[in-house]
């Protein structure tokens, strides 16, 4: 049975998150150190699971541990969950839900509609398969359906909305048909079913172990409603991140979307709680910024309609400030020189940690280069980019060699790429490539393909034809079928990935 006032908790911004979380659990656990493994923390990344770890590393003075359960809330396990929900068919009778199309095959799929729709090159169809797949990922999110999309564009519109609107009866009438005879839904739509499956299992058998959902901020509603069920479990219990405690009831009950804080003020309204009933997590022994800064936030980030009332605030006091500095640079090679310095300062300070927060993907990269020259590994939280691993390097040189039917530049530069080998040793693969190179690829350009090759082969001496029209043979053997590929004027890209 769900206890009948919610129990939600906020940590302080300026407080680490989850060091303050594993304090406090460790402190509520000291008497029994197996009690801990009862419980199940749900937080929102598997990057968090991680950090949260290694803070109950540090607050336990590396001693060994037997920690909780820490999953991301949107990864349900789906065989738990059923073993679990087996004492309820109300809960089972909703885990009959089909597999998820992968992203691939969802890509190529759409890619082809939309060639049938409007005879679009492959390569604008994959492009724009992606964003349509973004805008279903998006509608399954919100619970949005398509069922109103025809009269969203009045007739009296410019004619290019009534395109777009032709254009979208791909999602709204073709896509569920292909879906249905995939036999699968959209991933979107299958976290959402699998989310709401865990509310009702808890809904309808609570759990008599602790379940605590730390830092997410609902921004999902199939979360959200997981997150207004454990806040009413008898051992459930919500941690906020950072919720505003210090903006007026005035200022609060008008803030828009776009405002920082309005994803949490609508996660309360869906737990039915006020925010002044949002109890403080308990923080004692954790370093933290001045609360004064949090004041001066939230009066910065007041709603447009209420700024007005910055004419009658106070100042804020200097302690707001401590600790932070401006850095104006003229160019972004001093930016970032000036940001690794800076981080590498407070390496070398013991106990302290640095983390760079950015959009800027090209400034993180610049400033993890400079970070290497002194030996230091980044972490990047947003991985490495495909086409910069030696993977993807490959694969992209790969592609070129062939889209250019065997351009002399883009074939040496993919065979001389350390992963080029064609199952041979690596040292006798680069012997034959170098020979192919010098008889080959620095005079006249062969004509295209691997006929235009062998035909090159002609014009060299007949004591070296042979070793090299083998390695010829060799690449064919390897690169033939995606060349000739690349060269068909018409694909049936749905079927090309079978």
């Amino acid at each position: 049975m769900s206890v009948a006032h919610p129990r939600v908790f906020t940590i302080p911004p300026g407080v680490p998150f989850v060091d303050a979380l594993a304090a406090a659990l460790l402190a509520e656990c000291r008497d029994d150190p197996l009690l801990l493994t009862r419980y199940t923390l749900l937080v929102p990344t598997r990057r968090a699971a991680r950090s949260l770890r290694e803070a109950f590393l540090r607050y336990s003075g590396g001693k060994a541990l037997l920690l909780p359960r820490m999953t991301p809330i949107g990864d349900i396990d789906e065989d738990a969950l059923a073993f679990l929900a087996a004492e309820s068919p109300l809960a089972y009778a909703r885990l009959d839900i089909p597999p998820a199309i992968s992203d691939l095959r969802r890509r190529l799929l759409l890619a082809e509609l939309i060639r049938k729709a409007d005879g679009r090159p492959p390569e604008q169809a994959v492009r724009l398969a992606a964003e349509l797949g973004r805008l279903i990922d998006q509608a399954e999110t919100e619970r949005v359906g398509f069922d109103r999309l025809a009269t969203l564009v009045p007739d009296r519109y410019a004619a290019h909305w009534q395109i777009t609107l032709d254009f979208l009866r791909i999602v709204t009438e073709h896509w569920p048909k292909l879906l249905d005879a995939e036999g699968a839904i959209d991933p979107a739509a299958r976290r959402n079913r699998l989310l709401a499956a865990q509310a009702a299992l808890w809904r309808a058998n609570p759990p008599s172990d602790p379940v605590i959902a730390a830092g997410s901020t609902g921004s999902i509603p199939a979360t959200a409603e997981l997150l207004a069920v454990i806040a009413r479990l008898p051992k459930g219990r919500v941690v906020l991140p950072g919720l505003d405690r210090y903006t007026d009831s005035a200022a609060w009950e008008a803030l828009e979307p776009s405002h920082p804080q309005f994803g949490l003020k609508r996660l309360l309204e869906r737990i039915g709680i006020e925010r002044r009933e949002v109890e403080g997590w308990p923080c004692e022994g954790i370093e933290a910024t001045p609360p004064a800064r949090a004041v001066l936030l939230a009066q910065a980030l007041l709603p447009a309609a209420m700024t007005d009332a910055w004419r009658q605030m106070a100042p804020p006091p200097r302690e707001a400030l401590d600790g932070l500095n401006r850095i104006d640079c003229p160019t972004p090679r001093e930016e970032d020189g000036v940001i690794a310095l800076l981080m590498r300062a407070a390496l070398e300070t013991p106990g302290r940690t640095a983390a760079l927060v950015t959009p800027d993907r090209a400034l993180a990269r610049r400033v993890a280069v400079d970070l290497e020259r002194w030996g230091i590994e980044v972490d990047d939280s947003a991985g490495t980019p495909l086409d910069s691993t030696p993977p993807g390097a490959f694969l992209r040189l790969l592609a070129e060699a062939a889209a250019e039917n065997l351009a002399p530049l883009a074939l040496i530069s993919l065979l001389k790429h350390p992963l080029a080998a064609c199952g041979l040793e690596a040292g006798e693969f680069r012997r034959r490539v170098r020979a192919l190179e010098i008889a080959l690829l620095r005079g006249p350009r062969p004509a295209p393909g691997f006929d235009g090759l062998r035909k090159a082969l002609g014009a060299i001496e007949v004591e070296k034809r042979a070793a090299l029209a083998k390695l010829v043979d060799t690449l064919e053997a390897a690169l033939g079928p995606f060349v000739d590929l690349l060269q068909t004027r018409t694909l049936d890209i749905a079927r090309s990935i079978d």
